[in-house]
């Protein structure tokens, strides 16, 4: 990947540095063939297949640009939703996972979350039987703040005001304020 070229702009006193597009989900969306990801097509014939193996034929499936969870379960309209952004950096194995996850719920029905009659279900029905996927690749996020000692945190909307670190000072504190970076569109 060519080197990335940086430019600096304000925002309510908070700098930001831009990144190239190839750090953006969208570069990864064009990039999906050349990693462990799923094409999207590939990831909704599989969604179909195991909904229709399970009863759930009526149900819809979408997906969704959603960044901070992979699957959406969605009772009034009957519709399982995937996140696009998730499904292109997951392999088949992690897909087929997280959409059994959301058979699942939609088998157990609204009231019982992530309780005992849900995991008897996820697991009979072959997945890990875990509120969510701590280990796996997640999309980037497009601002990046760090603070003088280092600490780094992600944000996925751009923030309004000035921050300090948390991991710092327990209150604000303008000597530990977050410098910011953008990555590019």
């Amino acid at each position: 990947m060519p080197e990335p070229t940086y430019s600096t702009c304000g925002i309510r006193n908070a700098s930001f540095v831009v990144l190239p597009k190839y750090y953006t989900w969208r570069g990864l969306l064009s990039l999906s063939t050349r990693i462990a990801g799923m094409e999207l097509s590939r990831a909704q014939a599989v969604a179909r297949t195991l909904m229709d193996r399970h009863g759930l034929q009526a149900w819809d499936l979408t997906f969704d640009r959603a960044k901070r969870r992979a699957g959406l379960t969605d009772f009034r309209s009957h519709t399982i939703s995937l996140s696009a952004p998730f499904m292109v950096l997951y392999d088949e194995a992690r897909v087929q996972d997280v959409i059994l996850h959301e058979i699942a719920h939609a088998r157990v029905g609204r009231d019982h979350g992530h309780d005992a009659t849900w995991k008897a279900e996820a697991r009979r029905l072959g997945t890990t039987p875990t509120a969510c996927i701590t280990d796996g690749p997640k999309p980037p996020a497009p601002y990046l703040g760090i603070c003088p000692s280092g600490h780094q945190i992600e944000r996925f909307r751009a923030p309004r005001k000035v921050m300090s670190c948390a991991k710092c000072s327990a209150k604000y504190n303008p000597a530990y304020a977050f410098k910011w970076y953008k990555k590019s569109a």
